[in-house]
């Protein structure tokens, strides 16, 4: 597999966050699940858990 650019990197961190908070906005910090977000951002779970362990992180 290819590794990724810190470019790239960067911006799918960015776009993990901005879907985290789109999830605890509408639904709260703790009535949000780590399931929520993974769905939010369109992208694999283990690739979220590869950037963010927990969602307290």
């Amino acid at each position: 597999m290819p590794r990724l650019s810190e470019d790239t990197r960067a911006r799918r961190r960015e776009h993990i966050l901005r879907s985290a908070w789109a999830c605890f906005s509408r639904d709260g910090f703790h009535a949000a699940s780590m399931d929520d977000v993974i769905a939010a951002t369109g992208v694999s779970s283990s690739a979220v858990y590869r950037y963010f362990r927990s969602k307290e992180e």
